[in-house]
């Protein structure tokens, strides 16, 4: 009995093509309102590579709270995410804030991105007042890499309202 030899790459091709066809013909949703925005992100860890040489790893917990690392940062403290309106979604960095001019205490870094979703699973962000600044980020469901807050307990209502 002589089997016919047809080519795995095509038969996948085959396979596959109706997939990738209707792919292509559904952009995806992109969020109506913060609220969505919000849903999209929360208990979700982001692994995002930026244009400008940084990497980061963020789980976006539910209390507002940031646990990873970022950019240069060696861990996050005090770092908080807030979703403005359907697009931005700002994070402060407690720990690596600088002196305020005025009065001397140290404020957290504020950090704004719009966000535009090309997946299910990735978006693709500009820092708003930077937008040469981008970033691909890929976003995995809950803290699978068990990110932590290092011991150290904070608000994040204190850390936003410090911020400004």
């Amino acid at each position: 009995m002589r089997f016919c030899r047809f080519p795995v790459a095509l038969t996948m091709a085959l396979v596959l093509a109706p997939v990738v066809v209707s792919r292509a013909e559904e952009p995806p949703k992109q969020p109506e309102s913060a609220r969505e925005l919000h849903a999209f992100l929360v208990d979700k860890t982001m692994v995002a590579v930026a244009s400008f040489g940084n990497n980061s790893v963020e789980y976006h917990a539910a209390d507002g709270r940031v646990l990873g690392y970022n950019w240069d940062v060696v861990e996050n403290i005090r770092s908080c995410w807030r979703v403005l309106d359907r697009r931005t979604v700002c994070y402060y960095y407690g720990q690596t804030g600088g002196l305020d001019p005025q009065d001397g205490e140290s404020r957290p870094i504020e950090t704004c991105w719009h966000y535009r979703i090309v997946s299910a699973d990735r978006v693709i962000g500009t820092i708003t007042d930077e937008p040469r600044k981008r970033l691909v980020g890929t976003l995995y469901p809950g803290n699978p890499r068990h990110l932590t807050d290092f011991g150290v307990s904070w608000s994040c209502n204190e850390q936003i309202v410090a911020s400004r």
